[in-house]
């Protein structure tokens, strides 16, 4: 069986690795079985797992190479170029996702199915990011439908 890829994308910075990787597991675990992986920007950062709030900083990678800014940037890049859709999660956010909407860019540019999750007045809700967006839901459990119609095999 051949399988889809799609990149989960959300906000990172400013939250905690459980808030930023429940969602994540979540989606992984409704999808077993349907021919999609699953890519997160956060796997191999269990380092993080202690931080009850993710910030960046510029001496951030000095002991692990793959946690250097320009690390983190290749790899997302990466999987968002090489997968077959992403599924943004800008439910509730707390500030604006400076590196999550730089993903949304690259979707948009490579012409990527794009599934945001999104809840009327947030903090994201702009002309250009809903007009980019190819399906735009309110719950992560509408975007997992909405995935698997689009990549389910």
């Amino acid at each position: 069986m051949n399988m889809s890829t799609i990149y989960l994308a959300g906000p990172i910075e400013g939250t905690s690795y459980d808030t930023s990787v429940n969602w994540r597991k979540e989606v992984e675990e409704k999808l077993k079985g349907s021919g999609i992986k699953c890519l997160s920007p956060m796997r191999d950062h269990r380092h993080l797992e202690e931080k009850s709030e993710i910030k960046f900083n510029a001496s951030q990678g000095e002991n692990d190479p793959t946690a250097t800014a320009r690390a983190i940037t290749s790899r997302d890049r990466h999987d968002v170029l090489t997968c077959d859709a992403i599924l943004v999660n800008l439910k509730e956010s707390k500030k604006i996702t400076i590196g999550t909407m730089i993903e949304f860019g690259w979707a948009d540019m490579a012409r990527k199915p794009i599934v945001m999750i999104m809840e009327k007045g947030n903090l994201h809700d702009h002309p250009m990011v809903n007009d980019i967006a190819s399906f735009k839901v309110s719950s992560l459990e509408e975007g997992i439908r909405v995935i698997k119609s689009l990549l389910a095999h």
